[in-house]
């Protein structure tokens, strides 16, 4: 009897740590969705599934298979760690475009044009780290 509560025991830790784990992947898919200007309705045109399971997936009902995962990165030209890892607070409030407090102009629009059109993600990385590098931080020094 004592191994099979013992047993129990571990399962529920496990159980515990898959729900967690869910919840990140799902904050992260929201916050990626949000980056990249989707609603759910459009992402789940975009990926062939109903908006109704995009809810599920924001919710952290439902676990992902490594397939689902690597879709959705590829969908947000992203990397899996992006889904995968936790993030700050402070990263999740200033990345949310909630925070942007007026419209984009037609340069950022056709940048953001541009960068949409590089395939490779590590190019993709290359560009962020450029326009980073740039920025009013830069500027500065």
């Amino acid at each position: 009897m004592h191994g099979k509560a013992r047993s129990a025991g571990i399962y529920t830790l496990v159980d515990k740590q898959a729900r967690s784990r869910q919840k990140v992947v799902a904050a992260n898919i929201r916050r990626l969705r949000i980056l990249a200007n989707l609603t759910q309705a459009k992402l789940a045109d975009k990926l062939d599934v109903t908006q109704q399971q995009v809810q599920k997936w924001e919710r952290g009902s439902v676990s992902f298979s490594t397939s689902r995962l690597d879709t959705l990165a590829e969908a947000f030209s992203c990397d899996l760690t992006e889904l995968l890892n936790p993030i700050s607070a402070d990263q999740a409030s200033t990345q949310l475009p909630e925070n942007r407090a007026r419209p984009l102009s037609a340069m950022e629009c056709r940048l953001l044009d541009a960068f949409a059109q590089i395939t490779e993600l590590s190019r993709k990385r290359l560009v962020l780290k450029l326009a980073q590098a740039l920025g009013p931080e830069a500027a500065e020094d």
